[in-house]
This record gives C-alpha cells, sequence and structure tokens, in this order.
C-alpha cells in the first residue's frame, strides 16, 4: 500500500498524519500544485484554489480526486469522466455555518440600519444542502420562505417551490445558493435586478460568478442592502464592487469548525472506500466541547437587538468586514489565517426562536 501517493492542500486541517501509514503523502499549497507536483501520484486531495482540468492532469497517474469542499466547479467533470478520474466532493460538510453566517449577516445589517426583518419573505435561490436549512430555520423564526429550485419542484415532497421570477417579485430577500454550472453562471443580471423588490436585501454564498458584478453595481441603488462573502476572480476582486456591498468577507461563510472536520472525515471516508483502507473505514474527528457562555440579558431596546447580539458575540462578523475592506490585496492570507468559528448550537437556536416570536 505504500506505493499509493498522495498530494493533499496543505491547508486542509486535521489531516495531516491520518493517511501516512496507508501511503506516501506530500502536502502542498493548493495554489503550487501543478502538473509536476503530481508526478507520481494516484490521488490529489484539494480545495477550490487548485484548478483540476487538462493543463493539471494530462499525462499523470492520477485516478481520483478528492476535493473537500462542497462544490466541483474548480474541477473539470468531463475530462475527468472522459479520461476515467473518479471525483469526489463533500457536499453539505458545511451547510451549517453557511446558514449561521447568513442569519448573522441578516441580523447584523437589521441592527446597523435599524430594519424590520419580523415576518419577512425570503426568496432561497437553490434548495439543496444549505438553501433547505436556510429555508426550515427562517420559517422556525417567522419568515415567509419561497423555495426556487427546478430540479427539485419535480419531486414530490411536500414542499411548494415557485417560479425564478415570482420569487424575485415577492421577496424582501433574496438568498443565492446554487451551486455554479452553466445554468447559474451570471444567474444574477440586469433583469435578476429588475425583477427584485426595491429595497430588497441580496446575499451571495455560493459562487462568485453566479453574479454579474457590472449588472449589481449598476443597480446597487435598488437594492436595500449587498452581502456578499464570495467573489468573481478570487483572490484578486473588485474595489468598485466592494465599495458598494454592505457586508464582505473573504469566503469564509462555510467556516465553521465542525464544517472544516466534517469535510476531512467525508474525504477520508471516500479515500478509503475508493483505495479499500478497511482501516480507515470508521474514521472520525473528536471536536473539543463548545463552551458556551449564558445567553444574558443586558436590556436591548428590542428583542430583535438581542438576538443580533447574542449571533454576533458567536460570529464578530464585523471584524472580518473591516480586515477585508482595509486591505483588499491580502484576501488569500485574511482567508487562510481566519479562526474558525464554532455553529449555532441548538440551545441558542431555541433562545433566538423565543427572542424574534416575542418580538410579533
Amino acid at each position: 500500500m505504500k506505493c499509493l501517493k498522495a498530494i493533499i492542500d496543505s491547508d486542509i486541517p486535521f489531516i495531516k498524519g491520518v493517511l501516512e501509514p496507508y501511503c506516501s503523502v506530500s502536502y502542498i499549497k493548493g495554489s503550487e500544485i501543478n502538473s509536476k507536483v503530481i508526478a507520481g501520484a494516484h490521488a490529489l486531495i484539494v480545495r477550490t484554489r487548485t484548478k483540476c482540468d487538462k493543463k493539471l492532469l494530462q499525462g499523470s497517474l492520477v485516478k481520483a480526486i478528492f476535493s473537500a469542499t462542497i462544490g466541483s466547479d474548480h474541477i473539470d467533470l468531463d475530462y475527468c469522466d472522459k479520461e476515467g478520474i473518479v471525483v469526489f466532493n463533500a457536499a453539505g460538510c458545511n451547510a451549517n455555518g453557511v446558514v449561521q453566517y447568513i442569519l448573522t449577516a441578516l441580523f447584523a445589517l437589521m441592527f446597523k440600519k435599524n430594519l424590520d426583518l419580523r415576518e419577512k419573505s425570503i426568496g432561497i435561490i437553490g434548495a439543496g444542502n444549505v438553501g433547505e436549512r436556510l429555508a426550515q430555520l427562517m420559517e422556525k423564526f417567522g419568515f415567509f420562505v419561497l423555495r426556487c429550485d427546478p430540479p427539485k419542484s419535480l419531486i414530490n415532497n411536500n414542499i411548494s417551490y415557485y417560479d425564478l421570477n415570482y420569487v424575485l417579485e415577492n421577496s424582501q430577500i433574496v438568498s443565492l445558493n446554487v451551486p455554479l454550472n452553466r445554468e447559474t453562471k451570471n444567474i444574477c443580471s440586469y433583469s435578476f435586478i429588475e425583477k427584485m423588490k426595491k429595497g430588497a436585501i441580496l446575499v451571495n454564498t455560493s459562487r462568485g460568478d453566479v453574479l454579474d458584478q457590472s449588472a449589481v453595481i449598476e443597480c446597487s441603488s435598488k437594492l436595500g442592502g449587498l452581502i456578499i462573502d464570495v467573489w468573481k476572480d478570487e483572490p484578486s476582486i473588485s474595489e468598485k464592487f466592494v465599495a458598494i456591498t454592505d457586508i464582505a468577507t473573504p469566503h469564509i461563510a462555510g467556516y465553521s469548525l465542525e464544517g472544516k472536520a466534517n469535510a476531512t472525515v467525508m474525504t477520508i471516508l471516500s479515500f478509503a472506500s475508493f483505495f479499500e483502507i478497511d482501516k480507515l473505514k470508521n474514521f472520525k474527528i473528536e471536536l473539543p466541547p463548545f463552551e458556551e457562555k449564558p445567553i444574558v440579558d443586558i436590556g436591548e431596546n428590542t428583542p430583535m437587538a438581542a438576538a443580533a447580539r447574542i449571533l454576533l458575540e458567536i460570529f464578530p462578523l464585523w471584524e472580518e468586514d473591516l480586515k477585508l475592506r482595509t486591505n483588499l490585496v491580502d484576501f488569500e492570507r485574511i482567508r487562510s489565517e481566519y479562526i474558525y468559528r464554532r455553529e449555532l448550537s441548538q440551545n441558542v437556536i431555541c433562545e433566538l426562536e423565543r427572542l424574534i416570536s416575542s418580538d410579533n
């Protein structure tokens, strides 16, 4: 088994030392993985910073690519299929972390702009792992949820789905939670924004290329808020685009400790299954217990303000926004140095639900 060789992105957490007993391992920065680096490798374990295409893979010995991410738009799936290279990802690994980001960002914006989000409608474009969890949580908090997901609408699962135009015309908040593909690239275009309600909040935590940045910049006066975590041409991002956002962060929506652990576990289990390494088929990661701070009433003016404070104490979003705004050229460094946060516990979610419902 030692003849098996794997190249691993050095920024993937919890993975060092796991595969060494079973194969030869090299840890390389994701952006530095190239055709010379992978010479002789049978497996790649990567993140989004490694473009896995013909240029990288042609003539290699690679049999499988394992992406410790929810998406695979950085992988040329057609080329891999043609060459018999099997591709795995970690779909859903960080869904709860992304939901936490969206919830915190919305309440932070509400608090900053003195907005009332109660009984508002939220359009969720893409009701997959992230979108559906977001939908269920927002419904619990009293929001009216409009789901748009054409493939899901074909499944009889007792959930209502709506046409994109209807969702845009009837939502005070629009959250993009779609994978990046031919159908979704630049889905947020001039016509998309024209159909949105005036003053609606737009949130994108999926991929930067689902937005036509020029369209968003030109139509920004129509928006009541813009929350952006993902960017076209990362890590080189548009200063002009950042300037029109209300909340801007360096692609960290899914950067929770639990999400990162999930991604590594799913990746190792896929690796063990593909290469038939029985001793790794029950691999798991034990995280340290999360010591929650007691939720204290410090006399906020409204329960909604109290909810915003609780969310921001767990995830100080404005600090991350400031780091990026004041040093755009250091996007990659800020992202790589981000300290993974803990996800919302059930106790916190129940307290938020109590606070929000008490304000109705």
